[in-house]
């Protein structure tokens, strides 16, 4: 029996997958926004007024644009910063989170004055936190750092021991 169902799985995989895939097809593009610089990551917020937002990580920065009106996306603001082709973004009450692979460790944008304005802070912990590959928040507005180098791990290798 095992046998048989190991033998019928690549199918019934295929039938899946299939059956996925056209499903997919089938929905209508409402609206899109063009990046020349290529994307990273995607995440959405929504403000106390219901309205809607794309935070998307860009190569080159971090877009935010208005969705509420899925047909017309209109890019609000872009906070930029170093080239990298890794950036991640999640959030918290009306707080965005923005970490990459590249030195500047987390930045902050205080999304509560959306739609007019934005503030961004940068958090590096004295210099300790740097890159950084990926971030949770959890349900209790604990932020998790994953795969960060801070200054411990630049110590030359000679010092290690």
């Amino acid at each position: 029996m095992k046998t048989l169902f190991w033998a019928l799985s690549p199918f019934l995989f295929a039938c899946f997958a299939s059956i996925t895939l056209q499903a997919q097809n089938e929905m209508p593009l409402l609206g899109s926004k063009f990046y020349p610089d290529g994307l990273s990551s995607l995440w959405g917020y929504t403000d106390s007024e219901g309205r809607e937002y794309a935070l998307v990580g860009v190569k080159s920065g971090t877009s935010i644009v208005d969705i509420s009106d899925p047909a017309n996306p209109n890019e609000l603001f872009f906070v930029p910063d170093d080239f990298n082709i890794w950036r991640e973004i999640k959030t918290w009450q009306s707080y965005a989170y923005v970490v990459d692979e590249v030195d500047g460790g987390v930045t902050i944008i205080d999304l509560s004055q959306l739609p007019t304005a934005i503030d961004t802070f940068q958090f590096t912990a004295q210099g300790r936190v740097k890159r950084v590959h990926s971030l949770w928040i959890d349900e209790n507005g604990f932020l998790y750092l994953n795969g960060f180098n801070n200054m411990a791990l630049d110590i030359p290798v000679a010092e290690r021991g």
